[in-house]
């Protein structure tokens, strides 16, 4: 019922360690309210979707990777990459294909084009979610999604698995193929200091500025679209 979903939201909430005991009690209650729209939203909307496609969840919070069941991506080289995450859901089809999909919760999609559907191997979630769903449930991932749960609107972004698992083995190489050569792309992890790499394993001594981590994201840009090795210039 909707009154356990708001109990459900409220104990969440104070679980989190938000701070919102700190607050006064109509600001706790209005952040309250926005993750309640949020999630009746989305489930008004996912109930829209049974009703007119049959889909049904088949899981959430699927680990994957583990020492159990350990999973890895076939490079074209024939190397193997292991991998270990968690897919947010996993959806059934009426024929028995799945449909993965990977909630966001910002503004707005950021995702590839047709012909770059892992947007130059920044958006590799997708592919990866689909090859893990493949090995777990043993049966075909059919279509693959963004899910946007955003403060005023539901948006879905569903688009044919299959370019999704096509690119994803030559894109891994060649960023593996780079990383070997000593070139990263700088993580940049920090909101509001955007070209600032923070990441302590892509910059352990903090010597990217600025103009660096430009150079170096056109120089890993540059690395995955040509087929030939870099020179001693550009490494």
């Amino acid at each position: 019922s909707r009154a356990d979903q708001r109990d459900l939201v409220a104990a969440v909430l104070d679980e989190a360690g938000h701070d919102l005991d700190r607050l006064p009690a109509l600001v706790r209650e209005q952040h309250r309210r926005s993750h309640l729209g949020r999630l009746w939203r989305a489930l008004d909307n996912d109930q829209e979707l049974r009703e007119a496609t049959g889909r049904r969840a088949e899981d959430v919070e699927v680990r994957f990777g583990t020492d159990a069941e350990p999973f890895a991506i076939a490079l074209p080289s024939g190397r193997r990459l292991a991998v270990t995450g968690w897919i947010d859901r996993v959806d059934r089809r009426p024929d028995g294909t799945l449909t993965v999909v990977d909630y966001k919760t910002g503004s707005s999609l950021r995702k590839g084009t047709d012909g770059d559907p892992l947007r130059g191997g920044t958006a590799l979630q997708l592919a990866v979610y689909a090859l893990a769903a493949e090995e777990r449930y043993r049966a075909a991932v059919d279509t693959v999604e963004y899910l946007l749960v955003g403060r005023e609107k539901i948006q879905r972004s569903p688009a044919p698995a299959g370019p999704f698992r096509d690119a994803l083995g030559p894109t891994v190489e060649a960023l593996v193929d780079r990383m070997e050569r000593g070139l990263f792309l700088p993580g940049v992890h920090v909101r509001g200091r955007p070209g600032v790499g923070t990441c302590s394993v892509c910059d352990p001594h903090g010597l990217l500025a600025r103009q660096q981590t430009r150079r170096m994201r056109v120089l890993a840009g540059a690395a995955l679209a040509r087929s030939d090795d870099l020179g001693d210039d550009d490494a």
